[in-house]
């Protein structure tokens, strides 16, 4: 594993952990974090929030709303991806830097907080992950992405 991967993968782990450790703090409306498959993880994203939608004023309610998410451990590696990717697809990533000098409950309020602005701004990504998921590759890309992917999640650290 190269050392960018092996901060990656640490970054990956601590962030599936801190949602697994408490659901104290918990917002109610949000359902569930979960990993995405390789498959996702071909088209950078790593996980999906699952949050209630707002109710409107005229008491419709609530869907839920499948975020994408990817995990990076650094501002530059944020930035890398914003480079590798096009604007469209990164305006619809929630990108979530996991910071090593901050602490599990900082990096627990910094997410719930931005996935709150997401919800307040009633923001939906159905379309966007619809376009996503048409998008192909090659068996070797698919072959090499999935080999990657079961790497990292096994990594222990």
């Amino acid at each position: 594993m190269r050392p960018g991967e092996k901060v990656g993968a640490m970054s990956e782990a601590r962030f599936f952990n801190i949602f697994d450790q408490t659901t104290e703090g918990t917002p109610k409306w949000l359902v569930e974090v979960k990993r995405a498959s390789w498959r996702w993880e071909m088209h950078g994203i790593d996980a999906f929030a699952y949050i209630r939608s707002k109710p409107t004023s005229s008491g419709t309610e609530t869907v839920l709303v499948k975020v994408p998410i990817q995990i990076k451990s650094s501002i530059a590696g944020k930035a890398w991806f914003a480079r590798k990717y096009s604007a469209d697809h990164v305006k619809n990533i929630f990108l979530f830097v996991v910071e090593a000098t901050k602490s599990d409950d900082h990096l627990r309020q910094a997410f719930y907080s931005h996935l709150g602005r997401i919800r307040h701004q009633g923001l939906v990504f159905d379309e966007f992950l619809s376009r996503v998921r048409r998008k192909k590759f090659s068996r070797q890309a698919e072959k090499d992405v999935k080999k990657k992917s079961m790497r990292l999640r096994h990594y222990k650290g």
